[in-house]
C-alpha cells in the first residue's frame, strides 16, 4: 500500500511538473500568434486569417486543460483543513459568482436550507463551483434553466445534490461519469475538458465521501455527493 501511494503522489508530481512548465511555451505562442494578427492581418487573404484563429483558438483550449490538469493535482496534494462550513450561504455564495457570467438567462434557481457540515472550505467550495457550473452549462438551452439544491440526512451523512432539467446524459456511461477526460457531448455542444467531475470526486473522497450521477438524455441529471456529519 506505500508503495502504491508513493507512485501516485509520483505520478501527481509528474503532472503538475509537466503542465506548469508548458503553461509558459503555450502563452508564447498564443501572444506571437495575437502580434502577428494585429501587425499582419491586412496582407492576409481569408483563409490566411482562418488559420491564425485556429491556432489561437486551440492555443487557449490547451491552456484550459493544462490549467484543469493543475487543478487535479492540486486537489490530489491539497491537505485538508475542516472547519464548520455554513453550506446554505456557501452555496449562495458561488452561485452568485457564476451567475454573473450568465448575461440575463431565463434561470430558476432554488436552494433548500442545507445543513452545516465539517470540511475543507477551499475543497467543497471548488465542489459546488464545478457542480453548479456544469448545471449551467447543460441547461443551456432551456428556456427556462431550472436548477435545484437539495440535501437529505442518511443514517450519519449528509446527500447533498445539484438538479437541472438540461441536456442530461445517457444512463449507460453511468459509471464513467467521473473519469478523467471523460466527455459525453461534443466540444461544438458544449466546451470543457472532462476533468471537472474528476476534480470533484477527487475532492469528496478525501472528505470520505462519496459521488453519484443520474441522468437521461434531454431530460436533465442529478448530482449528488455525500459527506460525513461529524
Amino acid at each position: 500500500m506505500a508503495e502504491l501511494e508513493n507512485a501516485v503522489k509520483d505520478l501527481e508530481n509528474f503532472s503538475y511538473s509537466v503542465s506548469h512548465d508548458l503553461r509558459a511555451p503555450l502563452r508564447a505562442i498564443d501572444g506571437f500568434v495575437a502580434i502577428l494578427m494585429e501587425e499582419y492581418a491586412p496582407l492576409l487573404d481569408a483563409e490566411g486569417l482562418r488559420l491564425f484563429a485556429v491556432v489561437s483558438t486551440n492555443a487557449k483550449k490547451m491552456e484550459q486543460l493544462i490549467n484543469d490538469i493543475l487543478a487535479l493535482s492540486r486537489a490530489g496534494r491539497l491537505e485538508l483543513e475542516p472547519t464548520q462550513i455554513e453550506m446554505t450561504a456557501l452555496v449562495f455564495e458561488v452561485w452568485d459568482a457564476l451567475i454573473e457570467q450568465q448575461h440575463e438567462r431565463p434561470i430558476v434557481f432554488e436552494c433548500a436550507p442545507l445543513p452545516a457540515i465539517y470540511g475543507d472550505a477551499r475543497a467543497l467550495r471548488q465542489v459546488w463551483q464545478n457542480l453548479l457550473g456544469n448545471a449551467l452549462k447543460f441547461s443551456a438551452g432551456c428556456n427556462p434553466a431550472r436548477i435545484a439544491v437539495t440535501a437529505q440526512r442518511e443514517g450519519n451523512m449528509i446527500r447533498y445534490c445539484v438538479t437541472d432539467n438540461g441536456a442530461g446524459f445517457d444512463p449507460a456511461y453511468r459509471d464513467k461519469l467521473f473519469g478523467l477526460f471523460l466527455r459525453l457531448h461534443g466540444m461544438d455542444e458544449f466546451e470543457g475538458t472532462g476533468v471537472g467531475l474528476a476534480i470533484v470526486k477527487r475532492f469528496i473522497q478525501k472528505h470520505h465521501g462519496e459521488v453519484t450521477g443520474i441522468g437521461e438524455v434531454g431530460k436533465g441529471a442529478t448530482f449528488c455527493f455525500t459527506l460525513p456529519m461529524t
